[in-house]
């Protein structure tokens, strides 16, 4: 018989701009709309924002009164909770886990 069909056109990229997924932590601070993307990097990515958003803006978060009105109610930060998240050790802050996310 005759050889095979041709192989079928490629899917449409997505719309310019924002990614469709992250695969970093730091970038998903950034822009909270975006998910993370199925693969081990963004599960790592996933796996070391968790810990922050629960204490940034968690039910027994250590910023989470700091932060109720600004960053977890998805506008800027406040300076104290800037300050609690950025520059508080735990378990009084979050640092510890906002550096480890930073360095994703």
């Amino acid at each position: 018989g005759a050889g095979g069909g041709t192989g079928g056109a490629g899917g449409q990229g997505g719309a310019g701009g924002a990614p469709a997924c992250t695969e970093s932590c730091a970038e998903a601070t950034q822009d909270p709309n975006v998910p993370f993307c199925m693969t081990a990097e963004g599960t790592q990515a996933q796996e070391l924002y968790d810990p922050l958003f629960a204490c940034s803006c968690g039910n027994m978060g250590a910023c989470a009164t700091l932060c109720a009105d600004s960053l977890c109610a998805g506008a800027e930060p406040s300076a104290d909770c800037s300050q609690c998240v950025l520059n508080k050790p735990e378990p009084d802050g979050c640092s510890g886990a906002f550096g480890a996310c930073a360095a994703d």
